[in-house]
């Protein structure tokens, strides 16, 4: 529950801007509609159908681009290759989208369903490729991880780095070793999780390892550190990977490439 809520408000920014920027699309959709009808085909004006038409056409993706946006977000999370992922989420994208609108073309007119689905799955295409890659330019352009992560020393040269000091949302904290469980990749930021709570910092997992003491932080996954001190208990599995569990109760897994050299660790600790 505390990683959800951690890493909702960086999705509302996200659906924000996109929320507004589907509004403007519609409101030139409804200008060009109104256009068209006093200087074109000379009718009088009809607010309601000038009003409606935009929604109709792509009201849908006021819905959906926050869904879509959150999946990207939460990619990592997913046991799957980039290319299967955007597969996924194309398919299931695409058909909400195509469903409703051609379903809803489909009872305003005579048209058929394969000539409705024919012209409009393109411009659906091309929307979620360009909210895509929107969010894919957001990132590079305005997430990269920073680094105003520092590892805070002792003026003793033989006392044992033992804070950590990361940036959340424009605040430093300073984190005791011993109080870190885990670290959990989420997106474009890390969750630094703590016997309290759970901080959510932009950086990278090599990044906050490198300032964390090998003896006690391990990367045991791809996405996990975990501090050794903490793991009660190692439960293999028969596909080879390990499940960690902590004197907290929460689970942290273990890859099959680690399981070996986990458990080392742990006998000799």
């Amino acid at each position: 529950m505390g990683s959800k809520k951690n890493v909702a408000p960086l999705l509302k920014h996200d659906h924000c801007i996109s929320s507004i920027g589907w509004v403007m699309f519609m409101c030139l959709i409804f200008a060009n509609c109104l256009i068209n009808s006093i200087f074109i085909e000379h009718k009088s004006i009809n607010l309601i159908d000038s009003i409606t038409f935009p929604l109709q056409k792509w009201g849908i993706w006021l819905i959906l681009t926050p869904f879509v946006l959150h999946m990207l977000q939460s990619r990592r999370k997913f046991s799957l290759s980039n290319s299967l992922f955007y597969c996924v989420l194309s398919l299931s994208t695409l058909s909400l989208s195509l469903t409703f609108s051609v379903a809803l073309e489909v009872s305003q007119s005579d048209i058929s369903i394969s000539h409705s689905l024919f012209f409009i799955w393109p411009k659906h295409a091309a929307a979620l490729l360009i909210v895509v890659l929107l969010w894919h330019l957001k990132q590079a352009l305005f997430n990269k991880p920073n680094t105003p992560i520092k590892a805070q020393k002792n003026n003793q040269p033989s006392t044992k780095i033992n804070t950590l000091r990361i940036e959340v949302d424009g605040l430093t904290h300073t984190l005791a070793h011993q109080d870190i469980l885990f670290i959990q990749a989420a997106g474009n930021y890390m969750e630094v999780i703590t016997q309290k709570r759970t901080y959510l910092t932009r950086a990278t997992l090599k990044q906050l390892h490198n300032l964390l003491p090998k003896d006690d932080f391990v990367q045991c996954h791809r996405s996990y550190l975990v501090n050794l001190e903490y793991i009660e208990q190692l439960k293999n599995h028969p596909a080879g990977h390990a499940t960690a569990y902590l004197k907290n109760s929460q689970v942290v897994p273990i890859s099959k490439s680690q399981r070996a050299t986990i458990r080392t660790l742990i006998s000799s600790r």
